[in-house]
Formats: structure tokens, C-alpha cells, sequence
């Protein structure tokens, strides 16, 4: 792995965060990012892999992240076996690059490989700042069209805010540009008129929207086909015979409510130590045996057992223990003094279809929508209607946050600061992220060591 790469996972790792630590982190808007694919599909194809993402914010299905390296990816063979174009929202590094020499961040270096990925075929799309005094500037692209709007980028679902008035994101941007490498292009190269944001926006939306309602309609199908797949066996009773009785011989002993519950897990992905590792540290990077201890506490943690939640509350800092050198279950709070929290509910499909249909949930605060989470996830196997318990939950939230006269924070957020005092913030071994990190509301690079 990269030290880019790895910088990044331990940056992932931490319990919170600062604004700066973000860096060239800050991601495409979904909805403006589909505006601008609906836009140039007719001239330029669909869009069919993202070249600088990760697990957690990649656009489309196929993407480089920061340990595959874009810049050493055969991009045009991959587009023609995939059938589309590429996007790309490019990191402003300052440029680094691998123990070999391939360069991995530096806008000079990535638009040298998009031209050279271009005499090959490739086709690709990128959404940049509109900086046409930088000497990087490609004017030699085969299309650029300005956009109207400042574009407010997003932070990354792994953002946890260390101080939330310090850290929180603001909502400036800065212009851009949409440009283009094909070495086919037909169209007008230089238009006059400019994209307007907010249509792009508007039109993305919508069509977000009409994927995440087939989203929501499958998930609901998917869960009525795993509930009625573990019907529960109801003994007949008789004066002569008593309640309960035992099964015949050859007959299978009927289903308890543990039984079907741990059927049902299993079917949400959530059945063993495997699977349940596989939602939580696709982020990061452990070595095999450092994987295999973990395995092993979380079949521990299944064994108890321990609810969801408490699970992957343990596995999130086993994980940046690990990373940081320490003993994995340093730092464990227990149950009792926190409230249940699940801060990365969106890698968790299940839950995140039933957040995204209660309305109130998207006037909760994060730590209060990581309760609501916690909850979710905790009673997915619970009888009775899943999305009409978690409506009245997000009420019961909402109001306790209403009633809320005092700005100490709640449980969940008490919960991030006791993680936090068991993880100072140290020197990792590589040089930090935030060394070669552009910082994009400021609009400088940050190279580290300034306040």
C-alpha cells in the first residue's frame, strides 16, 4: 500500500476529526454529479467508472481508489471492457508519489495521463476548478464548458466533527469547469454559455431519486420474502396433550424465536464475524493476522451475544487500535455510560432504507440520526413493522433534542469524546495526509503545521 493510501486509512480510522484533516477528501455532490452524467451522455456515453474514490463515496459501481492508483491504471482498456466514459474529481495535491515513482496526486500528472489515456481511446470527463491562470490549465482538452455557481463540495461519510462549531464544513465553494478528453469528440468545443448549477442539481436529484424509491421497493421485498421464510411453528394443545411436546422422531424441532432471528441475520448479512468485518473495515488496512484477531473478537462479541450496535461500536475501535499500535481493546466504554450509535449507518443497507423513508429523520442531528441507527440495526430481526417503529423512534429523538435547554452534549456525542480521550492524536508513522492536502475552503494547499 501507498503511503497516500495508507495516510488516508488512518485518517478513516480516527473517532473525529479536524475541517483541515479533510483535504482533498471533499466529494462531488451525488446529485450534481448525475446532473452532469445526464447531461453529456449523449455525446460522450455513459459514465462507467470513477477514477479517484473509495468504498464510501464512489459514484459509480467500478472505481480506482487511493491503493489501486488511477495513474497507474490501464483506464482505456478498462473503459472498453466496461462499455462507457470515465469521471474524475481530481485530488489538488500537492504532487507525491509511490516507493517506484508513479505519481499519485498533482494536477500536472493526472492531466498528463488523461492525454495519454486519450491517444488510446479513453474518454473521459472531469469536474475541476476553474483555474485557467495555472500553469496545469489543459487548454489542449477537447472540451471545457464553465459552470454557473460555486460548487459546494461534500465531506465524506467517514467525517466525524472533532469540535462541532470549529469543525463544522461551511457551505462556500469555488467555480469550476466541466472538461473533457476524447479524442472523438464531435460537438462544440468551447461554448459560450455556461452549465447552470442548479439545474444539473435538479435534474440529478430527480433521477437519484427514482433510484433510490426502486431501491427502497426492492429492500421492502427483499425483507417481506426473509420474514415470511422463517415461519414460527404454533404446538397444538389438548386437554390429554400439554403445551409443549417433544418432536417426533425424524421430525425437525420447531423454530425458536433465537433460531429464526439468527436466520434472519444471517440474510441481512450479519450472520458471522466475516461478514459483519466486511461492513466495517473496507476502509482500512490490516494485515492477515491483525484481521484474524479481529475475527476472533467479534465471534466473541456474536457468542455473548452482544447487540449490533455495541458490535460494530467495539470492531470500529479494535480497528483504529490496531492501526495505531495498541492493545485492540483499549479504550472500551462500557454500555451502560453511552447511548448506542452506528456513525457509518449509510454502509449498512438495511438501515439506510429505512432511514431515507422518515421524514424526520432528516432534521436530526448526526449523533442523534446515529442513535436512530443504533435502533434500527438492533431490532431488525424485532417482530412487528420495522419503518412504523423507527418513525415513532426518530420522534422520540427529535423531541428529546427539542427539549434539549442546555448545550452539553447528548450520549452519542459524549461517546465520541470518550473514544477520543482514549485516542490522542499522534504522529502516525508515514507522513500525514493533511501534509499534501489542498484545502478547498480556503482555497490554498495545506501543507501541514499551520493552525
Amino acid at each position: 500500500m501507498n503511503h497516500y493510501a495508507q495516510a488516508l486509512a488512518e485518517l478513516q480510522a480516527q473517532p473525529d476529526h479536524e475541517l483541515k484533516q479533510i483535504g482533498d477528501q471533499w466529494q462531488t455532490p451525488k446529485a450534481l454529479a448525475w446532473g452532469l452524467f445526464h447531461q453529456f451522455a449523449p455525446t460522450l456515453g455513459p459514465v462507467v467508472l470513477d477514477m479517484f474514490a473509495d468504498d464510501c463515496n464512489h459514484l459509480v459501481p467500478h472505481y480506482y481508489d487511493a491503493e489501486d492508483n488511477a495513474l497507474t491504471q490501464e483506464l482505456a482498456a478498462d473503459l472498453r471492457r466496461l462499455g462507457g466514459a470515465a469521471y474524475a474529481n481530481p485530488p489538488y495535491s500537492r504532487p507525491c508519489t509511490d516507493s517506484e515513482g508513479n505519481p499519485i496526486t498533482g494536477m500536472e500528472a493526472i492531466l498528463n495521463y488523461c492525454r495519454e489515456q486519450r491517444a488510446l481511446g479513453a474518454k473521459i470527463m472531469l469536474l475541476i476548478k476553474a483555474a485557467t491562470s495555472e500553469t496545469w490549465w489543459p487548454e489542449d482538452a477537447d472540451f471545457i464548458q464553465f459552470i454557473s455557481g460555486r460548487i459546494g463540495f461534500e465531506v465524506p461519510s467517514w467525517y466525524v466533527p472533532r469540535d462541532p462549531k470549529k469543525d463544522k464544513p461551511s457551505s462556500s465553494g469555488f467555480a469550476s469547469a466541466v472538461v473533457i478528453f476524447d479524442a472523438g469528440w464531435q460537438g462544440e468545443r468551447r461554448p459560450e454559455a455556461r452549465l447552470r448549477r442548479d439545474d444539473l442539481i435538479t435534474t440529478g436529484t430527480i433521477i437519484l431519486d427514482m433510484i433510490q424509491r426502486q431501491a427502497v421497493e426492492l429492500t421492502l421485498a427483499a425483507d417481506h420474502v426473509i420474514r415470511n421464510a422463517t415461519p414460527k411453528l404454533t404446538p397444538v394443545v389438548t386437554q390429554e396433550q400439554p403445551a409443549e411436546t417433544e418432536p417426533a422422531a425424524g421430525e425437525p424441532p420447531a423454530a425458536d424465536d433465537n433460531e429464526a432471528s439468527a436466520a434472519a441475520a444471517a440474510e441481512l448479512g450479519y450472520a458471522d464475524a466475516t461478514s459483519i468485518m466486511a461492513k466495517q473495515i473496507e476502509c482500512v488496512d490490516l494485515g492477515e493476522e491483525q484481521q484474524d484477531t479481529v475475527r476472533g473478537y467479534v465471534q466473541g462479541w456474536l457468542d455473548e451475544p452482544y447487540p449490533l450496535s455495541e458490535i460494530f461500536y467495539r470492531l470500529d475501535l479494535a480497528v483504529a487500535n490496531l492501526l495505531a499500535g495498541k492493545p485492540i481493546h483499549q479504550g472500551f466504554v462500557v454500555e451502560e455510560s453511552r447511548s448506542p450509535a452506528l456513525p457509518h449507518w449509510q454502509r449498512h443497507p438495511a438501515v439506510k432504507g429505512v432511514i431515507y423513508q422518515i421524514d424526520d429523520a432528516d432534521i436530526l442531528t448526526p449523533a442523534r440520526t446515529a442513535e436512530l441507527a443504533a435502533w434500527i440495526i438492533d431490532s431488525l430481526t424485532a417482530p412487528g413493522d420495522l419503518l412504523v417503529l423507527a418513525t415513532a423512534k426518530a420522534a422520540e429523538l427529535l423531541a428529546q433534542s427539542a427539549e434539549a435547554t442546555s448545550p452539553e452534549p447528548n450520549h452519542a456525542e459524549r461517546q465520541l469524546e470518550l473514544l477520543d480521550a482514549h485516542h490522542p492524536t499522534e504522529e502516525p508513522s508515514t507522513k500525514p495526509l493533511e501534509d499534501w492536502a489542498f484545502d478547498y475552503q480556503n482555497n490554498e494547499l495545506n501543507l501541514g503545521g499551520a493552525e
